[in-house]
């Protein structure tokens, strides 16, 4: 996959989560923190968001992250797929194959550059140098 996704602190503590399969009030217990500030944690607002070393990242996870800096929903995604809701949060959650999401992705994030070329824009920036995880997205 072409895209270029390292996340940041509280990404990290989003894939952790979703990984533990923990919803974020048993990630706050996990911490000692209140349930609002593991929230403003995992959008990386306050003054010491933790991180969670991930290893590399999936493409189930790569896809996810994708989606949600673009603010898109599950929903609006599935449409422009052509599949339902429930397909796409298998696919992010890794219980289906994500190969649809990863080309999605890949087109997104080429016409997203092609555009770059001819004007700046900042939602380039999610797509620009390859990162280390890209490796394990190779994999079949």
């Amino acid at each position: 996959m072409a895209a270029t996704v390292t996340p940041t602190h509280g990404e990290s503590l989003v894939i952790w989560r979703r990984r533990k399969r923990l919803n974020q009030v048993e990630a706050a217990k996990e911490f000692n923190v209140h349930v609002d500030k593991y929230r403003d944690w995992e959008v990386d607002k306050g003054e010491t968001v933790p991180r969670r070393h991930l290893g590399k990242l999936k493409t189930h996870e790569v896809c996810y992250l994708m989606r949600r800096r673009v603010d898109m929903t599950q929903r609006e995604l599935a449409v422009r797929l052509g599949c339902t809701r429930l397909w796409v949060i298998q696919m992010e959650d890794g219980t289906a194959p994500a190969d649809r999401l990863k080309q999605f992705w890949e087109v997104w994030c080429d016409d997203l550059r092609n555009l770059s070329n001819h004007a700046s824009s900042d939602g380039a920036s999610l797509c620009r140098s390859k990162p280390e995880h890209t490796k394990a997205m190779d994999r079949p």
